[in-house]
C-alpha cells in the first residue's frame, strides 16, 4: 500500500511540474519559476503525505 502511494505521489508531482513549467515557460520569469516549482512540490508533498497518514491511521483502527 505505501509503495502504491509512492508510485501516486511520483506520478502526479511530475505531472503537476511538467503543467507548472509549462504554464511559466510562456512568461520569462526563471526566478518566479524555481520559486513557485519549489512551494509547489512542497505543498503536494505536505497535502499527499497528510493523505496518506489519514488513511493509514483509520485502516489501523
Amino acid at each position: 500500500m505505501l509503495f502504491l502511494g509512492l508510485i501516486l505521489y511520483f506520478c502526479f508531482f511530475n505531472q503537476r511540474c511538467k503543467l507548472h513549467h509549462v504554464a511559466f515557460e510562456t512568461s520569462h520569469l526563471p526566478k518566479l519559476q524555481s520559486f513557485w516549482s519549489i512551494s509547489l512540490a512542497l505543498y503536494v508533498g505536505h497535502l499527499l503525505k497528510t493523505k496518506i497518514v489519514s488513511t493509514f491511521k483509520s485502516k489501523l483502527n
